[in-house]
């Protein structure tokens, strides 16, 4: 199983420490701004990058495309047959999907610019 200290960063086992050494919540603010795309704390912008690097290193996210058309096509045919509505909820799942996997690679670049500035 992979964790944090497989992303590599710069820092690399200072980094893997450096999120451990953080509290449950602190960790689950840096993951909910990387999956929405914003900028952390400069403080916290190494940790950002990490994540998203991490995040965007695992196969369920290099290999996104492949597994995502088909999957939409198979949950709006079910959908389909469902009911109205239950299509617009499988659309609708999707397109948070989509944002989700474009704001992972933008949070690394717009983290990098946070690091860049305060250096």
């Amino acid at each position: 199983m992979r964790t944090m200290a497989d992303a590599s960063v710069p820092e690399g086992q200072a980094s893997f420490d450096a999120w451990h050494a953080l509290d449950r919540r602190s960790q689950e603010r840096i993951r909910r701004l990387v999956r929405i795309g914003r900028p952390v704390d400069a403080s916290e912008a190494a940790l950002a990058i990490a994540y998203a690097r991490f995040q965007s290193r695992r196969p369920w996210q290099r290999f996104f495309w492949v597994w995502f058309v088909p999957g939409v096509v198979v949950a709006v045919g079910a959908a389909l047959r469902v009911h109205p509505l239950v299509v617009g909820v499988a659309i609708g799942f999707a397109g948070q999907a989509v944002l989700a996997h474009v704001d992972l690679g933008r949070a690394g670049q717009i983290n990098r610019a946070a690091l860049r500035s305060t250096r």
